[in-house]
């Protein structure tokens, strides 16, 4: 009965084969780039989740790149939906996870040449309304250094703030 289905298939000159999408790669950076979108949003997803952000603060989008040679290079742009002073200050380190997690489940592939960006949702919560202003980015010169107390060699510097070196007799 369901012969005539098959001889209709096998008429029209479609080849199951050739029509199922091509696996014979060993990455899924060479199959098709939806397949690495989703690599991309699951790696993301468990970094988050491993780190205790909640998923739904940052959302990803995948852009494919134009690459010259054999190497795809992608535009992971991380989307952030709710704002949370931690993102940026650690934006290296989650950086650096999402791409070892890449890594991991795409060994086949070098994942050092994708560019991530951060886009802000205009609506993420973010608090601040307008720029500090130009002394907030100053840094403070004796930031990180120690106060010690003036030594009788401070006495000796020349006009240009250099001490003279002189031997010690401690040799």
């Amino acid at each position: 009965m369901f012969e005539m289905f098959r001889s209709s298939r096998s008429a029209s000159g479609r080849n199951t084969q050739t029509d199922a999408p091509s696996t014979t790669g060993s990455s899924i950076q060479s199959q098709n780039p939806i397949n690495y979108r989703d690599l991309v949003r699951m790696v993301l997803r468990d970094t988050l989740r491993l780190n205790g952000i909640p998923i739904d603060w940052v959302g990803c989008e995948v852009i494919s790149r134009p690459h010259t040679g054999q190497v795809p290079a992608f535009q992971i742009n991380l989307i952030v939906h709710t704002w949370h002073e931690g993102l940026l200050r650690y934006a290296p380190l989650l950086k650096q996870q999402i791409l070892q997690g890449l890594q991991h489940f795409d060994p086949a592939n070098n994942h050092s040449n994708h560019v991530m960006a951060w886009v802000f949702a205009p609506n993420c919560g973010f608090p601040h309304t307008r720029m500090p202003g130009p002394a907030y980015w100053r840094v403070s010169s004796s930031a990180g250094k120690f106060d010690l107390p003036p030594s009788p060699h401070d006495q000796l510097r020349d006009e240009q703030d250099h001490i003279p070196t002189v031997p010690s007799p401690l040799r």
